[in-house]
């Protein structure tokens, strides 16, 4: 269980591994680790192995379905998966059976993923402590909300898992439990099946082992890649062109304040290590387009949606709602309809403004967290990653070194545009930091 995704993919292909053997291996590792952990809602052993036998049966008959043919996934417990109840951390949908599979599920099915189990959410995906500890020390938080998704791939349970992002649920628990999390761009993988919290802002996206692994995810698995002139423009931004290097801007400001002494540190170190694989890294000292109203937005926002969402439900059964979302809906009934809307409004702006001022670069670098996890109390503040989910630019956590006390520290890279061209650049940007990284911890 300590091999990557793509380690897995190859050793099924040259036939070392089959499907089946993966599957009971980490069945196996599940029972060792999770009575710990607690990342786990719930497991479907008889159907992942009888998904897995169907898979061996293709592969022996050279024809698998893709590259990730037979290979296991954890599901966030805000993901519907047909006949596996969506409790989303909520007790009264405990027996609460999905009669469809989300979009992103049916995707998977599609390519021969096996949902193997559903992962541990924050209630509604909000930010109220989890059960999951984190897997370098259980006295820390693993992060929120895709705390059991973070945590499995992070403990070797499961080589790829689904998270969801409204604030910063991927790109922080990654950081925490030494992972790579990718928040996508909206609507790349439809969240038709998911949960909601503040739909304007839900974002799904992987959580793997190593920027690498993402591409044969992305590769696999359509959306925005079943238009050939996206997955051609994304191919064009991922090769690398030594006529044309990787510009990337360093943003300081709060980026810089709010941090750790050592995860600016780190941060100095990231710099050093992607001029190293030859980027050309530059320094906004003050980052002042990063004010308070980008967060305001960001908070209204969501606030606002997420009593929307839950109005009704809320109503029923108030009890059952823990005290941080709880904080949210009742924030989100007084926020006026005319500064909702205009929230909304300034949004596009902000993105408007943010692309003609950064556009010229292919990512910006920032912490991916104020620092390593804290403790259980708490999952963790998440405001390095807001701003990337109100943008809706894509944002990646690449995990980079440990703390003095031995937990992960990880870096972001958020991309300045969307489209297929900037979006292979960011993922271009990811895979050289951890390949200059890994040959200097070498």
């Amino acid at each position: 269980m300590s091999l990557t995704l793509t380690e897995l993919v190859d050793s099924i292909e040259s036939g070392r591994l089959t499907s089946l053997e993966l599957i009971e291996s980490c069945l196996i590792w599940i029972d060792i680790s999770d009575p710990e952990l607690h990342a786990w809602v719930m497991i479907d052993r008889d159907g992942a192995k009888k998904l897995a036998r169907e898979s061996d049966a293709r592969r022996s008959e050279n024809r698998p379905l893709s590259r990730l043919d037979g290979i296991p996934v954890g599901v966030k417990d805000i993901i519907d998966v047909a006949g596996w109840p969506t409790v989303a951390g909520f007790e009264p949908w405990r027996d609460k059976i999905a009669t469809n599979d989300a979009w992103i599920v049916a995707k998977m099915r599609q390519a021969g993923l096996i949902p193997l189990g559903k992962t541990v959410t924050t209630q509604f995906a909000s930010i109220d402590p989890p059960p999951t500890l984190n897997p370098w020390d259980v006295e820390s938080t693993p992060g929120g909300s895709s705390s059991g998704s973070c945590a499995s791939v992070a403990s070797g349970m499961v080589p790829l898992a689904l998270g969801s992002q409204t604030g910063g649920s991927i790109n922080r628990p990654a950081s925490f439990c030494g992972v790579v999390g990718l928040k996508l761009t909206y609507s790349e993988w439809p969240t038709d099946g998911v949960v909601p919290c503040s739909p304007s802002l839900d974002t799904l996206g992987p959580i793997t082992c190593n920027v690498k692994d993402l591409k044969l995810v992305l590769a696999a698995l359509p959306g925005i890649f079943d238009s050939p002139a996206y997955r051609e423009l994304f191919q064009k931004g991922l090769n690398h062109d030594p006529d044309r290097p990787l510009r990337i801007l360093r943003l300081g400001g709060r980026f810089q304040s709010l941090a750790s002494q050592e995860m600016q540190n780190v941060m100095d170190l990231a710099v050093d290590r992607l001029k190293q694989a030859g980027c050309l890294v530059e320094f906004d000292e003050n980052a002042t387009f990063f004010d308070d109203d980008l967060w305001r937005i960001h908070r209204t926002i969501m606030m606002a949606e997420c009593f929307l969402t839950h109005e009704t439900l809320f109503t029923e059964h108030p009890d059952d709602y823990s005290p941080k979302i709880r904080g949210w809906v009742e924030t989100g009934r007084e926020i006026p309809e005319p500064d909702y809307h205009d929230a909304k409004l300034q949004r596009g702006v902000k993105l408007a403004e943010f692309t003609r001022n950064f556009g010229q670069y292919d990512a910006v670098l920032t912490p991916a967290a104020l620092g390593e996890a804290p403790t259980t109390e708490t999952t963790g503040d998440p405001v390095f990653n807001s701003p990337w989910t109100l943008l809706g630019v894509p944002s990646l956590t690449v995990p980079f070194t440990l703390s003095e006390t031995e937990m992960p520290l990880g870096v972001q890279l958020a991309s300045t545009q969307i489209g297929g061209e900037h979006f292979g650049r960011l993922i271009n940007a990811g895979i050289r930091l951890e390949e200059q990284n890994q040959k200097d911890f070498d």
